[in-house]
């Protein structure tokens, strides 16, 4: 009888073992392709997301473009995904780092310029409240021949029947930010001195998604895009390492 128990026991100790050592799977939703529209309705072409082949066994991957990349210009980007960092740079024209916190925020983003004179780099900075609501946005921008320009807009939110308004005015401009009761961001757009410049409008999916982002410049629609994602199994650490991607909830 002491023989079997300690045959139970042991048997007990191993699968308890196996159970904390063997890896938890997360399921998250990657970018699959995107649909791209004029202001007619008329379809400029479907881009897809092409990532790098065992890119869920790996640190540092990349995601390139394919379908009608002509959408996107001759310089056709390349995305760089390591730990909470995204690089996009496009062949001779610029260089940009987005930075994540663990939440998926984007908290800072610096763009470098090597097809410019203009311009050198621009620095981008943000903060967000308890429920993901831009807070603070920072911006820095450095020239070749005169001194940098900082700009910081600080917003104030009020609580409407749809969700929140926040507003923040420097310089006579005004950027205006309209969550829903989800706190997802449904509509942004910048006013100067009281007339609206342009807006974007976007929808969202179940797991926080944008989907359908829709461009108005001086009220009128210029771009609509639709974007589809698919659900994939990787483990939780990379979840973790990797929170540009919303996770199955």
């Amino acid at each position: 009888m002491k023989k079997l128990l300690c045959i139970l026991l042991a048997v007990m100790v191993f699968l308890s073992s196996s159970a904390c050592t063997q890896e938890s799977k997360v399921t998250v939703y990657i970018p699959e392709s995107v649909a791209v529209n004029g202001p007619n309705g008329e379809s400029t072409g479907v881009i897809s997301y092409l990532f790098e082949e065992g890119w869920q066994t790996k640190k540092t991957f990349t995601l390139t473009y394919g379908g009608n990349t002509d959408v996107l210009g001759q310089n056709v980007p390349v995305m760089t995904y390591s730990d909470k960092c995204l690089v996009t740079e496009v062949s001779n024209v610029s260089r940009t780092e987005s930075r994540y916190d663990d939440n998926g925020l984007l908290i800072s983003q610096v763009t470098e310029y090597t097809m410019t004179s203009n311009m050198d780099k621009m620095e981008t900075t943000y903060t967000y409240d308890a429920y993901g609501r831009l807070l603070t946005e920072k911006i820095t921008t450095y020239f070749p021949s005169k001194d940098a320009d900082v700009r910081e807009w600080i917003y104030t939110y009020t609580d409407t029947e749809q969700g929140s308004e926040g507003k923040s005015t420097v310089n006579g401009l005004t950027k205006v930010r309209i969550y829903d009761k989800n706190y997802y961001l449904v509509r942004q757009s910048d006013e100067k001195d009281g007339v609206e410049l342009g807006h974007i409008e976007s929808e969202y999916d179940d797991y926080g998604n944008q989907i359908l982002s829709v461009a108005y410049v001086n009220g009128k629609l210029v771009t609509k895009t639709e974007t589809k994602y698919k659900a994939v199994e990787v483990s939780s650490e990379f979840a973790a390492r990797f929170p540009h991607f919303k996770r199955e909830k």
